[in-house]
């Protein structure tokens, strides 16, 4: 049969278009599994920019802002929504007005029940102006409906502490302070049981051996941190371990946390284990230690130099005489006799009933109150009538 034939033939030329149809079948049901396959990646990748997006804009909103995040080990802390109340400058006029308005809106859709949009528009007033103390109240008001009290008096408190007097605010705070304090004892309880479970436990244990070894690095890292040190949980361990230096770091801060490795190992060797109450010569040799490596010179003496600080301010007194009364300490400067901080000497009578927390929380501030000011001649800040006002 010749080509021509053949091309003729009507049977053939139907097997011919049978024959691409079944191709292009075949290719359509190829493309469509590609597309299958290739639409969940597609969805995937847009979820990736998104975020990315979000995140750079995070970035960039918050630059130049230290926000705190993550578990927090504060007894009364807030819940959600706060991250927003950062430290800002002061809000120029404008700004004010925008939070202001945002405020009338967000009571608008209070009042309309509209909750999920108020709680959205108080946040956004109190990222606007964070000291705007309507809105603090407000937002107050609206988290006490919310059954979230720990937040409501954090708000109250920040709103008392920039405008004292407020008596909206004031009686906002009379109200969840109890509440406040239930929780806390609460919390405390917890704090009790879980302190016996541990007393309770063999000193030989090895795992509390372990628990405790991790907890003094931890003390080391966070003790230093304070001070600024930027060395990671785990340098601290490798200096210490290994006396080796850990590369690219400061050689001050490495014999800062050499120095506190001193220090504690004096503390729980020589005064643990000492009867008798801590002298001014035990408080040099923990300096001697602490400040030895980093800075010897200055290190274990008191000092012979006037250091300029910023202006007291601490907490009213409330209800602490003239006199502290009983032991006084010598200023090695002038030569000048002051009262000795009731918080350090640690058995002062306003501490007696006090949970180990807030003993512990209230002693920087007691110790603030007698510190020296050299601007008021020496006299600690809650003896001149500056530092009586708060």
């Amino acid at each position: 049969m010749s080509l021509v034939a053949m091309a003729t033939d009507p049977e053939l030329q139907w097997v011919s278009l049978w024959l691409r149809v079944r191709w292009a079948a075949v290719l359509v049901l190829l493309l469509s599994s590609l597309v299958m396959l290739l639409l969940p990646l597609d969805n995937q990748c847009q979820a990736v920019l998104k975020g990315l997006s979000l995140l750079r804009n995070r970035l960039g909103s918050s630059s130049g802002i230290s926000r705190i995040m993550g578990q927090s080990t504060e007894l009364s802390v807030t819940s959600r929504g706060l991250e927003l109340l950062v430290l800002k400058g002061k809000a120029s006029p404008e700004v004010k007005l925008e939070a202001r308005a945002a405020l009338n809106q967000a009571l608008e859709m209070k009042r309309q029940g509209k909750r999920e949009k108020a709680h959205k528009l108080f946040l956004y007033a109190l990222k606007m102006d964070p000291d705007y103390v309507d809105a603090l109240n407000e937002f107050g008001i609206f988290s006490e409906e919310e059954k979230d009290i720990l937040q409501a008096d954090y708000l109250y408190s920040k709103a008392l502490t920039i405008s004292p007097h407020n008596e909206k605010a004031l009686s906002n705070r009379g109200r969840t302070l109890p509440l406040v304090e239930e929780i806390d004892q609460r919390y405390f309880s917890i704090i009790d049981s879980k302190v016996k479970k541990v007393m309770a436990i063999p000193k030989g244990n090895s795992a509390l051996r372990r628990v405790m070894e991790e907890s003094y690095y931890h003390h080391i890292y966070h003790t230093v941190a304070i001070e600024g040190n930027t060395l990671t949980l785990s340098e601290i361990r490798h200096i210490i371990e290994t006396r080796y230096a850990v590369p690219g770091k400061s050689l001050a801060e490495q014999n800062e946390v050499l120095g506190m490795h001193a220090a504690l190992k004096f503390v729980n060797t020589t005064l643990v284990s000492r009867i008798g109450s801590v002298t001014s010569r035990d408080i040099l040799d923990i300096h001697r230690r602490v400040l030895g490596y980093a800075d010897p010179v200055e290190a274990g003496r008191f000092r012979a130099t006037q250091v300029l600080r910023g202006p007291p301010h601490p907490a009213a007194p409330a209800g602490r005489g003239e006199a502290d009364g009983g032991v006084r300490a010598v200023d090695e400067l002038g030569g000048c006799q002051q009262p000795a901080p009731r918080g350090v000497r640690g058995a002062g009578a306003l501490q007696a009933g006090l949970h180990p927390p807030l003993r512990g929380r209230q002693r920087p501030h007691l110790a603030a109150a007698d510190e020296p000011d050299p601007d008021a001649g020496g006299v600690p800040a809650h003896h001149h009538p500056q530092g009586a006002e708060g």
